[in-house]
């Protein structure tokens, strides 16, 4: 029985990372109970034979093909569609998951490395995805939007202690 597959447009380094995450091959076979396994059900759709294909053509590494898995109920045969608002939300959810991965796996070492840029493509390296600028800027603006966001939390929490401690004098 051939596997039907689902095509997301995404991010270069996004589509490397979650391949290499998932264990290499593409199309990616989802994990079982996983997150993005427990979404894909959710918003499978059956697909509406007077919708006209996409024939966008992307460049390479440009989306994401998964393998469809069978859920009870509901075959791949059937439901193979997933709406521009669904690929959205998928999308969505691999970004927060890369999010938390590169955050848990950088914030730690940050201050201990002097060199940013060099921790940032060894991290790209381990984590499959190719070496070229594109993904390291994309990367490298996402980690620190990340810490910047952080600070802004700390220099809140700081000013409101400040205050408080202020006041009850």
């Amino acid at each position: 029985m051939p596997q039907i597959t689902l095509s997301i447009p995404c991010d270069q380094y996004l589509a490397q990372w979650y391949i290499h995450d998932t264990g290499g091959a593409s199309p990616v076979k989802l994990r079982k109970n996983s997150p993005e396994q427990h979404l894909l059900r959710c918003i499978l759709s059956s697909k509406n034979t007077a919708q006209v294909p996409d024939l966008n053509i992307r460049p390479e590494g440009s989306s994401l093909e998964i393998i469809i898995p069978y859920f009870k109920g509901m075959p791949p045969e059937i439901y193979n569609r997933l709406s521009e608002r669904g690929q959205k939300v998928f999308i969505d959810t691999l970004r927060k998951r890369f999010d938390l991965q590169l955050f848990q796996d950088l914030a730690p070492v940050l201050n201990a490395v002097e060199r940013r840029d060099e921790l940032i493509w060894a991290w790209m390296e381990a984590h499959g995805i190719e070496p070229e600028e594109k993904n390291w800027f994309a990367v490298e603006k996402r980690l620190k939007r990340m810490i910047d966001r952080l600070n802004t939390k700390i220099r809140v929490r700081n000013y409101r202690a400040l205050k408080k401690s202020q006041k009850n004098m």
